[in-house]
C-alpha cells in the first residue's frame, strides 16, 4: 500500500457516507491527518485520524490489511487527507 491507494479509499469511503445531493448545495468538506504506525515488516500496528472522521473510520480499517514499505525498524506515517464530495 501507498500514502496515494490509502487516500483514494478514503475518498471513495467518503463519497458513498456523504453521496452529493442532486441540488446545488454547498460543499461537504473534511480535513484530518491519518496516521499509522507500521511495523518494520510493513503491517500496520495501529491508526488514528486526527481529528476524528467517524463516517469513514470503519473505511479506514482496511489498512490493516495491507501492507506498506517495509524497512529497518518500525516507523509513523502521516498521511494528509482532505475530502469533498
Amino acid at each position: 500500500m501507498t500514502a496515494a491507494t490509502v487516500q483514494a479509499a478514503l475518498q471513495r469511503c467518503f463519497q458513498q457516507a456523504h453521496p452529493r445531493s442532486i441540488f446545488d448545495g454547498p460543499k461537504l468538506t473534511a480535513s484530518s491527518t491519518f496516521t499509522l504506525k507500521i511495523r518494520a515488516d510493513g503491517s500496520v500496528e495501529s491508526a488514528q485520524f486526527s481529528p476524528p472522521l467517524p463516517s469513514i473510520q470503519g473505511c479506514a480499517a482496511l489498512v490493516y490489511g495491507g501492507r506498506f514499505q517495509s524497512g529497518t525498524s518500525s516507523y509513523s506515517l502521516s498521511i494528509p487527507v482532505q475530502l469533498s464530495q
